[in-house]
């Protein structure tokens, strides 16, 4: 059994990478990029996990769309 849990830590991983790779963009652009990296790579981890919970994504090909209705499934408790 999936573990909701699991799912908001990955979204507030995706969310602090994005974040820190906005920071380090004027001091550090090696930095960012490796910060920009791991998010593409939580982001298919976020992907997988969706498909796992059974998570409706909307796929309109915007992934802040896709995002948003992760962040509302778990705000929401998931399936209850």
């Amino acid at each position: 059994m999936p573990c909701l849990w699991e799912l908001a830590a990955l979204i507030r991983r995706y969310e602090r990478c994005i974040d820190d790779g906005d920071a380090l963009s004027r001091i550090d652009s090696a930095a960012a990029v490796e910060c920009y990296r791991l998010a593409m790579d939580i982001k298919e981890l976020l992907y997988e996990e969706a498909e796992r919970f059974d998570v409706p994504l909307l796929y309109t090909g915007c992934w802040q769309d896709d995002l948003g209705v992760l962040q509302a499934f778990v705000m929401g408790g998931g399936w209850q």
